[in-house]
């Protein structure tokens, strides 16, 4: 079944002010419901290559950027484990930041 040239020009459903129009949508939603965050991007200084760490990274630069908190139920991992090596506790969270914001701010 051929598509309607109208909606979709080769690169993905729609025109370039549609996919605009989507981004901007998007992007309001994060300033509505997302929380400001600060992106630190780390520098490796000494990274081990065998145990692939690196115990004396740097964070010299930070970026103020809005972020949506896709689980906000809390933390969705494990729960904290205590073994024979210590206390291990495995949280994480998933963040969604629009690529627009993230052009313009880390590049």
């Amino acid at each position: 079944m051929p598509v309607n040239h109208y909606f979709q020009g080769g690169k993905g459903i729609g025109n370039a002010a549609e996919q605009r129009l989507h981004e901007d949508i998007i992007v309001e939603g994060l300033k509505i419901y997302g929380q400001d965050v600060y992106y630190l991007p780390r520098t490796l200084v000494n990274k081990d290559l065998i145990l692939g760490e690196d115990v004396s990274s740097r964070f010299d630069d930070s970026y103020l950027i809005e972020m949506y908190f896709e689980n906000n139920t809390g933390f969705a991992g494990e729960q904290e484990i205590i073994s024979k090596f210590g206390l291990e506790i495995r949280d994480d969270t998933s963040l969604m930041v629009s690529k627009r914001s993230w052009k313009n701010l880390v590049g």
